[in-house]
């Protein structure tokens, strides 16, 4: 059993010497008969393939911890919804104002067609209950604000 593991480990590591490491592989460069410059993991056909070395450049140094991270991204993440809160709270009041000046446009335009519809128009005198019929004047008043009230509430 010795001696199959033993064959095994030294396989890998005859293996492992064949195979190139990551970041040592070499890197050639050539220009071709049309002048055309080609880089390759492989020399190709060329003779005048030369090998450039390939420097990969170390990480930024970050001086900026994990756990610092951690809570900026925290603290942006809270202030991101804070400011989606607040968008969804304005888009309600601006809602609630459509409704209610949509209302106050259909109301208008109520008053304003019962107006246009109707020469005798009365209100009841809540004393006595009975009916008091607009004078001229306070039917063409209360024509003309119906009409002001649609302009305002109706654009």
């Amino acid at each position: 059993m010795k001696k199959i593991i033993n064959n095994f480990v030294g396989g890998l590591l005859a293996l492992s010497a064949l195979l190139p490491s990551v970041g040592q592989s070499e890197i050639y460069k050539w220009v071709d008969d049309n002048g055309v410059t080609h880089y390759s993991d492989r020399m190709g056909d060329s003779k005048n393939a030369q090998e450039i070395d390939v420097r990969i450049a170390p990480p930024p140094e970050d001086s900026e911890t994990a756990a610092e991270r951690a809570e900026r991204f925290k603290q942006l993440n809270e202030a991101h919804r804070e400011k989606k809160a607040e968008q969804r709270e304005l888009a309600k009041e601006r809602q609630a104002e459509r409704s209610k000046k949509q209302q106050a446009c259909n109301d208008a335009k109520k008053r304003l067609a019962k107006y246009q519809n109707h020469t005798r128009i009365y209100k009841v005198n809540p004393e006595t209950g009975q009916k008091e019929y607009f004078t001229d004047d306070q039917y063409k008043s209360a024509l003309n604000k119906a009409k002001s009230d649609v302009a305002k509430n109706c654009r």
